[in-house]
């Protein structure tokens, strides 16, 4: 795996330069997002040439802050395991094409283990769910939502104070467990216009 991949997340969570320019910067984030991302996961900002130069701009000028806060919340997750029980695991938030219909994304190919987070999707309070959530996957290593899939998101729940899935859930609707609250206008995040969170 190339030493790239290796630190992509650590990277991300430097903040950037007086001389780099934000649009690249932010466009730099986005292209290193897609070299690690399988072709199924679009990598992508909705809207008009001007709002993806805006949102590009943005990202090039916060992201840091974002994967520190997603980096955060992986530790919170990972505090429920054994040490020998946590997989080696990154996360970095990712604007995900609308058509994926998706929150976040648990990439088992790559090492570390990738987490790919759409924090525009949802409120910033249901981001740890969504990172526990992606979490459980990268845990059993399976992309399925099956009842090894179950007992650890059970688990992580437990831990971390959030609402644990009934017993005998589908597999369907543990798709979207924990429960989230959905962003209005996803975009708007990626605009800054949505405040960051503080921890």
């Amino acid at each position: 795996m190339p030493n790239s991949v290796i630190n992509l997340a650590s990277r991300w969570q430097m903040p950037p330069s007086s001389t780099d320019d934000p649009i690249v910067r932010g466009t730099r984030y986005l292209e290193e997002l897609r070299q690690i991302t399988p072709a199924s996961v679009g990598i992508d900002l909705e809207g008009e040439l001007c709002d993806r130069m805006k949102m590009c701009g943005w990202i090039g000028l916060q992201i840091q802050r974002v994967n520190q806060h997603l980096q955060s919340l992986l530790e919170e997750c990972e505090a429920c395991l054994h040490p020998a029980d946590r997989p080696f695991v990154q996360i970095l938030a990712a604007p995900l094409a609308n058509d994926l219909g998706l929150d976040g994304v648990c990439i088992l190919q790559t090492r570390p283990i990738t987490l790919l987070i759409d924090v525009g999707r949802v409120l910033p309070q249901d981001w740890l769910a969504m990172v526990a959530h992606e979490y459980a996957h990268a845990v059993v290593g399976s992309p399925g939502h099956d009842i090894g899939f179950q007992q650890t998101l059970t688990h992580l729940c437990l831990g971390l104070g959030l609402l644990s899935p009934p017993t005998g859930r589908s597999s369907e609707s543990l798709a979207s467990w924990p429960p989230c609250q959905p962003q209005l206008h996803p975009t708007a995040f990626w605009l800054g216009k949505t405040p960051l969170p503080h921890r």
